[in-house]
């Protein structure tokens, strides 16, 4: 983890007006261990004989004859998303997969003030600041979660000081802020789109709306 920045300031128009600048930034990045089971090349098949728990028909409850699933019950859009997005074993044993997760952090913030003084009865600042906070992460299985998040946010402000007497001010405010996360699939406007998958109708109101936009694309 790095951590960084600096803040300037000085004078403008000596006694009258200044500013101030500033920017801070971290970079952070955290990976964990992890494991988890996923299908053997025989249980993509539908080969669940090295199983010992019973494997059945969810259809009639009986079960499957030597624990395999015959070619022709398998669904095929299961299937693709099986082979497509599920790594194979890269360890042995029940639990058969081990990888990490990548969690990384990217902050950046810059901040600008004004101050002016008119008079020894009126002060008047200004402030801007903007924000960015990227967070990716990658979780155990990299080729399926994935995803790319963002935030970014603005504000910024204006203040009036008007002093009638030692005993009577007024102090006008304005404030505004935006701030918009995405938390997009890496497959979000890409070339990708869920008819693939072997998935049909999926559109916008229904199976007779319109289809999906790239930016509305994404699995998962």
């Amino acid at each position: 983890r790095n951590q960084f920045g600096a803040v300037v300031s000085g004078p403008i128009v000596k006694d009258r007006t200044f500013f101030l600048g500033g920017y801070e930034a971290m970079r952070a990045s955290k990976e964990t261990a992890g494991t988890n089971i996923v299908l053997t090349p025989a249980q993509r098949q539908g080969d669940f004989s090295a199983t010992s728990s019973a494997i059945t028909d969810p259809l009639g409850g009986a079960r499957f004859a030597n624990n395999i699933i015959p070619a022709n019950r398998l669904n095929p859009v299961s299937v693709n998303l099986v082979n497509r997005y599920m790594p194979l074993p890269n360890v042995g044993g029940a639990v058969n997969y081990a990888g990490v997760t990548l969690d990384d952090l990217v902050i950046d913030q810059g901040l600008t003030r004004i101050d002016h003084s008119f008079s020894q009865s009126d002060q008047v600042f200004f402030h801007y600041i903007y924000s960015r906070r990227d967070f990716p992460a990658v979780q155990l299985n990299p080729i399926f979660f994935h995803k790319d998040n963002k935030f970014p946010n603005t504000s910024l402000g204006f203040q009036h000081v008007h002093t009638f007497r030692p005993t009577l001010l007024n102090e006008w405010r304005f404030g505004w802020h935006r701030g918009n996360i995405s938390r997009l699939s890496p497959r979000t406007n890409t070339d990708f789109r869920i008819e693939q998958l072997g998935i049909q109708g999926l559109k916008v109101g229904g199976p007779d709306g319109r289809a999906l936009r790239p930016d509305e694309q994404g699995f998962p």
